[in-house]
């Protein structure tokens, strides 16, 4: 070995005691001290896209490479009055982007779940579709701190604090903050009941109306009060009876002083009372 291998060797050898990180991985900017443990890195990426196409749902390993495909799409930009889809007349500056949203007309759906085998339109849908599998939430409110996995869904629950509500009825005029709870309002117009029970064939407008009546049949009950033990299959229920305890101090006799804890014990000792009187 010559005067200068040994120096190379000794070069690579320091690099293992210092901070100095030289060679950065080009797919995910992680950094290591020797060159061979970044190819190692590199091959963990061998297989992986880490970035995709919003217009034609292409994967990629590199940033670069993602980069490059994302330029032919500008290069497929026109004027924008030029492109248009016949359907509803929408244009577009891109023709990638014509392209995805004649899906939505089509009816075509190329664009598959590998787990539960749900297909979309655009890959972007996917992309957040994917994360309900995950369990992955990424988009965090910074008022109360409630995590989303979809951005849409983030803006609207951001409403909730602003106090806007853009979505209202055009039958009544009554507005929501989200569209799903106008959808929800609408059913109230229609008399539409899509929530049928299977055992009683009994129909409720809401899911949620429909889970309620599901624990009749099965006397569950879910809500339990932690004061008197009483349990309750729905939560107004069980809201409605923790009132009356909150109510405890106000419980008070007024003949004799006997508190309670039911304003409903209450009214029967009051009776009680009034019987005794009239003997």
């Amino acid at each position: 070995m010559n005067v200068n291998s040994v120096r190379s060797v000794f070069a690579r050898h320091k690099l293992i005691h210092s901070e100095e990180k030289p060679f950065r991985c080009s797919v995910c900017g992680k950094a290591f001290n020797i060159r061979s443990d970044l190819r190692k890195h590199e091959f963990t990426h061998k297989k992986e896209k880490r970035f995709h196409c919003s217009v034609c749902g292409k994967g990629f390993r590199t940033k670069v490479e993602f980069q490059c495909h994302t330029e032919k799409h500008s290069e497929d930009a026109e004027d924008e009055q030029s492109i248009c889809a016949l359907n509803c007349g929408k244009s577009f500056a891109r023709s990638g982007h014509l392209s995805t949203h004649t899906l939505t007309h089509t009816g075509e759906k190329p664009f598959a779940c590998r787990v539960c085998g749900k297909s979309f339109a655009q890959y972007g849908d996917l992309s957040s579709h994917k994360m309900t599998h995950t369990g992955e939430k990424p988009f965090v409110c910074r008022v109360c701190g409630k995590a989303f996995a979809q951005r849409s869904n983030l803006y609207y629950h951001k409403l909730t604090h602003t106090g806007k509500k853009p979505f209202a009825c055009k039958i009544c005029g009554k507005a929501f903050a989200q569209k799903s709870n106008l959808s929800s309002h609408k059913l109230t117009h229609t008399g539409k009941k899509p929530f049928a029970w299977k055992i009683c064939g009994k129909s409720f407008a809401f899911s949620s109306s429909l889970s309620r009546h599901k624990l009749t049949h099965t006397g569950k009950k879910r809500f339990h009060c932690s004061v008197c033990g009483r349990g309750f299959r729905s939560k107004v229920g069980f809201q409605g009876h923790t009132k009356k305890h909150s109510q405890e101090e106000q419980s008070v006799c007024a003949l004799c002083n006997q508190p309670f804890r039911l304003e409903e014990d209450l009214e029967k000792h009051l009776k009680w009372h009034i019987q005794s009187e009239r003997f």
